[in-house]
């Protein structure tokens, strides 16, 4: 390592040799031979400390032994300190988002599992809405030979007009739908389309750049919203913010 340099000639002392770091008695700290030197010119035997005026002899001067030589910088320590404190700061910062990394991975391998019971429930239900369509073709025959069917009725109590939707997901117990569509204009992005049924209030949620097309939608009850768009991504949306917060490349 560098040592600090002698006050009288501005060179590095050593830890050996005729520049060997030395004291005297008053405390301050030089080079021998710049010590020597200096009794020398004095033309005595003793002579005054260049630094505070204090005299000493040629017999006061002490060798000192030490493997390495340091002065003391207290702006160094502090600047250390502050950093190894930052360090730690971050280190925490960084596995807080890790945690919160996994969670999310947790959240969108759910939604998945949703996703693929969703399609399966909505290939059942169009199975059973090509069943359905047989039973109302045997209608006729079923009444010509004196059958009863109990039929049930539907009441339209809501209407909204959704220019360009593809697919859409409702949360029942808050009353909300997310549909997908494409904004208009030029550019004509991917956008969602979120709707209060409570007061029929419509909400734009810009989807990030370079979103394509989304083909399904899911609403979760802690109140996120999953959705899968072309180019195999998955989608995590809160529906607080009307944000996405995560994206998940499928393999």
């Amino acid at each position: 390592p560098l040592l600090p340099s002698c006050p009288v000639c501005m060179n590095a002392w050593t830890a050996d040799g005729e520049h060997r770091v030395s004291c005297i008695p008053c405390g301050h700290v030089y080079g021998r031979s710049c010590l020597e030197k200096w009794l020398a010119q004095c033309g005595k035997k003793s002579a005054t400390c260049p630094q505070c005026g204090k005299m000493f002899r040629q017999k006061n001067i002490i060798n000192l032994y030490a493997p390495e030589i340091v002065v003391p910088n207290n702006d160094l320590e502090k600047q250390v300190l502050s950093l190894r404190d930052k360090n730690e700061f971050l280190e925490n910062q960084q596995q807080k988002l890790i945690e919160e990394v996994k969670e999310y991975k947790r959240q969108i391998l759910y939604q998945q599992r949703l996703i693929n019971e969703s399609s399966s429930k909505r290939q059942k239900m169009a199975e059973l809405s090509s069943d359905g369509a047989m039973i109302a073709e045997s209608l006729p025959s079923l009444r010509a030979h004196g059958g009863s069917i109990d039929l049930c009725k539907f009441v339209l109590q809501n209407e909204f007009v959704l220019d360009g939707a593809r697919v859409m997901g409702i949360d029942a117990s808050s009353q909300i739908i997310v549909a997908s569509g494409r904004a208009p204009g030029v550019s004509a992005e991917h956008v969602l389309t979120k709707i209060c049924m409570f007061s029929r209030q419509e909400t734009k949620v810009c989807l990030p750049p370079n979103t394509k097309a989304v083909r399904d939608i899911c609403i979760t009850p802690g109140g996120l919203a999953i959705f899968a768009s072309l180019g195999r991504k998955l989608s995590l949306l809160s529906m607080t913010t009307n944000n996405v917060v995560l994206q998940y490349d499928l393999p």
